[in-house]
Order: structure tokens, then sequence, then C-alpha cells
């Protein structure tokens, strides 16, 4: 195996340096060339500064420079810290101010974002993707076109091994602090090396590149298909929103083995037209970071019986850590995480400290190569979640307590019972519920608020929320939203925020929440129903106000241009158009049709539109043809 994951790249250079390593519209990259250009942004870093162990920020779509950037960080000894293009800018700069960034990789599209995170933070010297015409306040910026070739057969002469910082993910964290998950490259590796024997991936394999970089299982697109000498299909940010599209580049590019969060599958089942593909390639399709409604895959494994379906469990803190080879389903029962991975350990832990017995329910822990060295800059947190552990007599190591609460099931498999704690998986991200309401509470016209997650057969999870508002105030539900995407990634944002004059009570005066659920719970679907479609003229004219409102955009221009690349369109835009269609028609949109802000121009943002808002904004709608 490798000592460290930019290694992979090297080692299948090395094996089939003619072989296809990534692919998108038509181009690609060799395995060599993937190598070269890694070796030239290594180069490039080390001339300007980089130090071993230093952190350099990826603000990049994933794509071709996407891959050579990240290689290329871990080759010069550096760690990459992916970003969310779609957190707010202050976000962003907590981000880089926590772990001390100094150098920067960008792509075109997020230079304007990137200029308004550098005015919270001026420390950075080197971005790599600008050009000194792009006014960024740094002291110096190398566009694209100066990485290429840069390394002018200069070797290399940095020793990267297992033992080094490889990367940080940075989750919502509490109280507004971002937490930073630090791995080295020990512990992507064992969880590379396994998922290679379990799956047999090899060279001939086709795997889509369908997670943004900053989440964690992008290590299965980024890792596993290197090692395994296979090539990585990348998928547009637009596939994602249009499940035709996305079916089609699945049967066009031969894919054979697929890796996503579940919602990304229940929205390719409902909408993908699959009946109208050739998918006859696809043999493995795994899914992790949230449940996956019963229902719903077993839609998907009737629509594609072939494949071999394995759910898959871990944190960020862990990689993968269970797998469960899904069965002819036959019920809607919850399906179980499985077994132990080959590599690490699983435990239950009881309220008394020991670690259960038959189907006793507690604590789930997990130890073994594939755990982060800890949270970065935060050691009371690290202490409080890597902990001894006696997994059998005479053994005790340490452990990452999950917070999940779980039991085993007379087969032998465990099963997630609920969390201790009130954080949730959203799409994949782990979410704080009480941050959720902190945040709501921070608003002028809220005196009280309550946040819940909805994970039931209907649609993907997602977060809800009801507020008490102040007398006199009459800030409305879409307003809020607008308030938390300011503050709060994404995953992070309810779907719906119902504004009360008063929050259900018990007879204590305690808020009753399982009575507040069900009232938002009607009150939505009566919307629902009152719901009218909206043309699609209205569409483009609401697009085109928001733009001149929030950017101050010429209406015309915006109709032409890249909205992406223009710096146009990021999460509080796209929030601020799905409250101003529900205060307009009632129409409730769900969150998840909008998590990705990269819509290409007004044309393609209309058409999603106008499609929610015909369905009802429903996200259980029978499959679209288009």
């Amino acid at each position: 195996m490798a000592w460290s994951l930019p290694d992979l790249v090297r080692r299948s250079a090395d094996r089939a340096g003619d072989h296809p390593a990534v692919r998108s519209a038509g181009q690609q990259w060799t395995y060599a060339e993937l190598a070269a250009r890694a070796e030239d942004m290594a180069m490039l870093l080390l001339d300007h500064g980089l130090d071993r162990g230093d952190r350099v920020a990826i603000y990049m779509r994933r794509g071709f420079d996407s891959m050579a950037a990240i290689n290329g960080v871990m080759l010069a000894g550096g760690a990459y810290v992916p970003l969310d293009s779609a957190a707010p800018p202050d976000r962003l700069a907590a981000v880089l101010a926590d772990c001390d960034v100094h150098h920067v990789v960008v792509s075109p599209e997020h230079r304007d974002g990137l200029r308004q995170v550098l005015k919270s933070w001026s420390q950075v010297d080197l971005v790599v993707g600008a050009g000194p015409d792009d006014g960024l306040p740094v002291a110096l910026a190398v566009p694209w076109p100066a990485v290429d070739g840069y390394r002018s057969g200069a070797p290399i002469d940095v020793w990267v091994i297992e033992d080094d910082l490889a990367l940080i993910f940075y989750t919502s964290g509490t109280t507004g602090k971002p937490k930073g998950v630090a791995h080295r490259h020990r512990s992507m590796l064992a969880n590379v090396e396994w998922a290679l024997d379990e799956f047999g991936i090899d060279a001939a394999d086709r795997v889509p590149h369908l997670t943004s970089h900053h989440f964690d299982l992008s290590w299965f697109e980024m890792y596993a298909t290197p090692a395994a000498g296979a090539t990585m299909v990348i998928v547009p940010e637009t596939h994602l929103r249009f499940p035709p599209d996305l079916a089609e580049l699945v049967a066009a590019e031969r894919v054979t083995t697929w890796c996503s969060v579940p919602s990304v599958l229940v929205s390719l089942v409902q909408r993908g037209d699959l009946a109208e593909r050739d998918l006859g390639a696809l043999r493995l399709v795994l899914f992790a970071g949230e449940r996956f409604p019963a229902k719903h895959l077993r839609s998907l494994m009737a629509a594609m019986p072939h494949p071999r379906y394995v759910n898959m469990y871990g944190t960020t803190e862990t990689h993968i850590a269970a797998f469960w080879p899904v069965p002819t389903l036959d019920s809607d029962e919850p399906l179980p995480i499985g077994q132990a991975c080959r590599h690490v350990n699983l435990g239950i832990v009881t309220p008394d400290g020991t670690m259960a017995t038959g189907d006793e329910t507690g604590e789930l822990v997990i130890r073994g190569p594939s755990l982060m060295d800890g949270y970065w800059n935060l050691p009371e947190r690290t202490t409080q979640a890597l902990r001894p552990e006696t997994f059998a007599p005479r053994c005790q190591t340490v452990a990452y307590h999950t917070g999940d609460l779980v039991r085993r099931r007379p087969d032998g498999a465990i099963e997630i019972i609920g969390r201790g704690d009130r954080r949730v998986k959203i799409r994949g991200n782990l979410v704080d519920l009480d941050e959720v309401e902190a945040v709501l509470l921070t608003h002028d016209g809220v005196a009280e608020a309550a946040a819940y997650l909805v994970d039931d057969d209907t649609a993907p999870a997602r977060i809800e929320s009801g507020v008490r508002r102040k007398p006199g105030c009459t800030v409305t539900g879409p307003q809020l939203r607008i308030h938390v995407a300011r503050l709060l990634p994404p995953p992070a944002v309810p779907d719906v925020v119902e504004v009360l004059d008063d929050l259900p009570r018990t007879g204590s005066g305690k808020m009753a929440r399982a009575e507040l659920r069900s009232l938002i719970a009607e009150r939505t679907a009566a919307r629902r129903g009152a719901a009218s479609a909206i043309p699609a003229a209205s569409v483009n004219e609401i697009l085109r106000a928001v733009l001149v409102d929030e950017f101050g955009r010429d209406p015309a221009a915006a109709a032409e241009q890249d909205l992406v690349a223009s710096g146009a369109i990021d999460s509080i835009t796209i929030v601020r158009l799905v409250a101003e269609i529900e205060q307009r028609w009632g129409v409730s949109v769900p969150n998840t049709e909008f998590v990705v802000t990269n819509f290409s121009s007004l044309e393609t943002m209309s058409a999603l539109v106008e499609r929610l808002t015909n369905d009802g904004g429903r996200t259980d709608a029978e499959p679209h043809r288009s």
C-alpha cells in the first residue's frame, strides 16, 4: 500500500501512465498528466514558502484542476482544507483563521467570493488560480496558465509519510464556531485499502465524482479510484439538480461504481427516467451519510436490479466504519448499519460504562487506524470525543464516541436507535439543532425558537422549526430562513420556519415539541394544497428582481451571463429566491433542491423552479418526464 495519498496517483502513473485518470465533458487526463500537474502545483507551493504541515485552502469546484491542486498540496507536505463554497464568507474566513491559512487555491468562479472572505482574514500571502488584475489583497496571485509546466523537471525533495497531516474537514461546529476534523494520511489509506479489498475495485472501473471536496464522503471517489487505477468521471453540479442529465451521464460514461448520499439516489429514481437509460454497466451502488427510506430504495432496486447495493456508515471523525449489503427489502423498517469494516472495531457502551451484551442499547464507539487525529485547536473537545474503552479483557484503547445510540439485532447487524445529543444528519452533514435555534434567536423579531428533525419515508431528512415572534413584529418564515442562511451553511437552514404568536405548551408551561411538529405539518400541508402553478415568465421576473436587489446586477446582462462565474449566485441568493416564491404563491420548496448553488444561467435555474413549483414543492412526486 502507498505511504501517502498523492502516492496513489504516482503509483498508478508508474503502472499505466496512459490510462484515463479523470474525465469530464469529453476531455480527459491520463494518470501521467495528473501526476505531472500535481507535481507542478507542489513545486509552485514549495517555491513560495509552503512548509511541511502548512494548511492550504481549496476553494474550488471538483474538476481537473482541483484534483491536481489537492494532490499537489499533499505532495508538497501540506494539508489541504476544502472550503464549502455555499457557506457565508464570514464562516469561511473563520475557517482560514482557525487553521492559520496563508495559501489558497481558487477556481475562477470563486474569485469574487474569495475577495469577500479576505476582508475578514488578511493573512493570505499567495493565491493560486487568480492573476494580478483580479484585485485580491494578497502579496502574490498566480494564474492557472502559469501553473502548467511550472516544475520544469525539477525533483520534489519532500518525503511525505503516513504520519503527516493530510487534510482538515470543517463541520458546522457549535455556537457559530467551525470545527476542524484533522486526519493524517494513514487514516484515509486504511479506509481505501478496505474498500478496494471489499468491493473488488480495479482499473476497469469508472467512478463518478459526485461529492464536494469539503464533504468527507469524497474520500471514496478521490482516493479509492486512483488507488485502483480506475477512471474518475467528474459530474457537473447542474447534473445533480437535473436527474435526467445525471442518469444520461452515468449511461454515456458506462459508470460501474457509484458512491453518494441517499438523497441523490432518491432524486435519480424519482426524476431520472431510469427506464429510458442503459445503466447495465453499473455493478455497485454504495450510499452513506443519511438514512435511505426503504420505499425509495426498493424503487431504485426495482428500476436497477443488477447492481450490488451497500449501506455504509461512518462519521467525519472515522470515515466509513460499518457496512451492510442490502438484501431484498420486504418492509419499511430502517436499514441497519451492519457490521464493522475489517480495519475497525465497533463497541456499544451502555449507560453504566460497560460493553453491551445481547441487544442492550448504548452509544456506538469506534477504534482503528481510520480515526481522526483530533479536532484542530480544540484539545478539550478532542479529549471528550477520543476516550479509552476496554474492547476485550486487558485491551484498553482509544475510541471515538459517536453519540449514536445503537443496539445489535439477533442477526448480528447493528441498528441505530437515535442520538444522545441534539446533532442530526442532513445530507451527510452533522447539524446542531441547538445552534439553529440560537441563530434564529439572534433575529430581533424572535422571542423563542424550536428546531427539530423530520426523518420519514416521504422525503430526505430535513430541519423544520417554529418560532414565537415578539409582539408587534411582522417577520415571516422566509425572512428567517434568509437570516439563518447568512450565518450557517446550507444544510443547517430549515426547510420550514413557522412563525406563531405562541408555541404549544404543556400543562406546566413548557414547550410541547410534539404538538408543535404536528401543527407545522398541518399548516405546511394546507399551503401545499392551496398552492398554484407559477408561469415561467413569473419565475424569470423573480430571478431578475432578486439579482438586481441583492447584487445591483443589470437584469438584461444577468440573463446572458454565467451566473456562477460572475459571482451572482450564492446560497443566500437561492434562499432569497425560494423565500420570494413562498411569499408570493405559498409554495413550499425544499432545501434539498437548492443545496448546490452552481446554476449556469437564468434559463437552467428557472426551469428547475418551474418544475418544483408546478409540483407544489413536493419531493415525493412522480418521476418528472422532461
